[in-house]
């Protein structure tokens, strides 16, 4: 794992920090190619995630995180809102062809002195004009701004961090199975509230919970 530093005004670092990503990310054994973050979109989600960081500590704990670095080698991917119960889904290869068009949630963590933050990026929506009242202008202009940029969705604060990757492996490994089998990550499946482990376990696909991290 390479984990690089990140500041709000070292773009050069950001940028070299940005194409040692996408060498990790060609190794994620759970990588598909939906909805892949383009270099372009990361150099610009990069600063996003550094100055959300920094807000929800502030309000979270009164002061400002030092020494941010955003753990890249330790990114997550979940596809969310896969119907598995669509049509024929056994096996995995009937799995990744249901992720192809999947929505996209990436968990990045950010270090700061001892802590890391774990911050949920995804892809802007559009506006949903069927609901106009539930929403203040302000929070209307954002959807518009944010529709098809990746940003941070969601934080939290831990001391004990463990990668998606370091937990999915710990599972197979609990249920006898390599830690290096081909798996998937999915997420909001109709009727399951928890991220679940996709596993090749030819010829069958065998699901597993994933333990929420600590």
């Amino acid at each position: 794992m390479r984990e690089l530093q990140a500041s709000f005004l070292r773009r050069p670092v950001r940028v070299f920090a940005l194409f040692l990503f996408f060498l990790f990310t060609i190794f994620l054994s759970f990588s598909l190619p939906a909805q892949e973050v383009s270099a372009d979109d990361w150099q610009d989600a990069s600063e996003d995630i550094l100055k959300y960081v920094a807000e929800n500590y502030q309000s979270e704990y009164g002061s400002s995180p030092e020494n941010m670095n955003i753990a890249y080698g330790d990114t997550g991917k979940i596809y969310v809102d896969v119907d598995l119960f669509a049509g024929n889904s056994s096996t995995y290869s009937e799995i990744e062809n249901l992720c192809k068009n999947a929505p996209v949630v990436y968990s990045v963590p950010v270090e700061s002195d001892g802590s890391v933050a774990v911050v949920e990026v995804s892809r802007g929506l559009p506006l949903d004009e069927s609901s106009p009242d539930l929403l203040t202008e302000e929070e209307k202009q954002r959807i518009v701004e944010n529709e098809g940029k990746w940003t941070p969705v969601s934080v939290f604060f831990t001391k004990n961090y463990r990668s998606l990757d370091q937990q999915t492996r710990d599972i197979l490994n609990q249920n006898d199975f390599s830690a290096d089998t081909p798996c998937i990550l999915l997420g909001g499946i109709p009727g399951i509230h928890q991220v679940m482990i996709a596993a090749d376990v030819s010829p069958d696909c065998v699901f597993l919970p994933l333990t929420a991290p600590v």
